[in-house]
């Protein structure tokens, strides 16, 4: 809950120490390509960013998926906060978000393993589309859902003024990032850094540095607070029928005295 979060944050103000957060994943080369891109003004003004999180159903390879399914999880709580987090770090805060969902199926069965063939109840939507709209002005569309055959492997576009920005999976840390002109070949862009393996850890390693050098943190509590807002937001916004507002963020936390 929003509440917990916040209990979370103020303890850690109280105690002079940093909250980290995940996913990391935005810390990757291929997300922070994108950022140097959009940054050296490679598109423009960005106007409009797309995200698909999309994954098959989960009882085609988890041995007990339930979990994944019951409430306060599903493709938004358990994808969704990769593609919020990706939207953040390239076009900024979130104000507002508007959401649908839907549930086509109320019950799941085990594909495979000790449990295969048993039956689990679906609780939460399996297929969530949200509009947010950014602090900036720009709108990003947010796909999650757990009935596709798979991510998509151009999960992020964000276009602009002058050109789109087309990177991968933010669920990962690669890329390939491609710049589109109008009338003009794709033009592959070069990973801006090294990490663009499984380099799960990088979120640890920003917290490391900003309590060593007072650097402030990216991967912050303040951060997580935020994206967790957002997610909430479009699930009570698809319950709702109606746009919900989202409190600001607060500040990146700096290193602890």
């Amino acid at each position: 809950s929003v509440d917990r979060a916040r209990d979370v944050l103020a303890a850690a103000e109280q105690a002079g120490v940093l909250v980290g957060c995940a996913p990391d994943t935005f810390l990757g080369a291929g997300i922070q390509t994108l950022k140097a891109a959009i940054e050296d003004g490679a598109i423009g003004t960005p106007a409009l960013a797309q995200v698909r999180m999309l994954a098959m159903p989960p009882e085609r390879w988890h041995p007990s998926p339930a979990f994944l399914y019951a409430g306060l999880a599903g493709p938004l709580l358990d994808i969704g906060p990769y593609g919020v987090a990706t939207a953040v770090e390239l076009v900024g805060p979130v104000r507002r978000a508007t959401a649908l969902a839907t549930r086509p199926r109320a019950t799941g069965r085990v594909a495979g393993g000790p449990l295969a063939g048993t039956e689990f109840e679906i609780v939460e939507p399996t297929r969530v589309a949200a509009v947010l709209e950014h602090d900036g002005g720009v709108l990003t569309t947010l796909a999650a859902s757990f009935d596709t055959d798979g991510p998509a492997r151009h999960g992020i576009e964000v276009s602009g003024s002058d050109a789109t920005l087309v990177g991968g999976d933010p669920n990962g840390f690669a890329g390939p990032v491609v710049l589109r002109r109008p009338g003009a070949e794709d033009e592959p862009l070069e990973l801006v850094s090294e990490w663009s393996d499984n380099a799960r850890g990088l979120g640890l390693q920003d917290l490391c540095r900003a309590v060593r050098d007072g650097t402030p943190q990216r991967a912050s509590g303040a951060l997580g607070l935020h994206v967790l807002e957002v997610l909430l937001a479009i699930r009570e916004s698809a319950r709702a029928g109606a746009a919900v507002a989202v409190s600001a963020p607060g500040p990146r936390a700096a290193a602890p005295r």
